[in-house]
């Protein structure tokens, strides 16, 4: 299976379940797309770990982090966005808040409360390589 084939169905798998924060939501599916490309253990540590927006920023707070980007710094190799490839994760500003995105070429795909939402590079604050 090739990265883009193995990116498309954890996106599409991802794409088709409700958004419920802690279940299915913008930054699990960024740690589903990374697993899939090799990410070893990364989604064990944070799944099941909150239910509410609230609840995820106390998990990164307890874990020493104010943002997703120094979260993601111990679980990923950073890159410039600007290398970002098929699959990569990258910290998206979105109003004020992060999102979790992930690159799909020229765009980066999140998931919202209201369905997918694709943004630019100029969005991207930090990338990460996936695998």
């Amino acid at each position: 299976m090739t990265r883009f084939e193995k990116v498309e169905a954890v996106i599409a798998r991802e794409l088709a379940k409700p958004y419920v924060v802690g279940k299915s939501d913008c930054f699990l599916m960024g740690l589903r797309v990374a697993t899939a490309l090799g990410a070893k253990g990364i989604i064990t540590q944070y799944a099941g770990r909150y239910s509410t927006l609230k609840g995820a920023q106390r998990v990164l707070r307890r874990l020493g982090h104010k943002s997703l980007v120094t979260l993601m710094e111990t679980h990923l190799e950073p890159c410039a966005p600007a290398m970002a490839r098929m699959g990569d994760l990258v910290v998206l500003q979105v109003g004020s808040a992060e999102h979790l995105g992930v690159c799909l070429g020229a765009r980066f795909l999140t998931k919202t409360e209201r369905g997918p939402a694709t943004y630019d590079i100029t969005a991207v604050t930090a990338a990460f390589r996936a695998g």
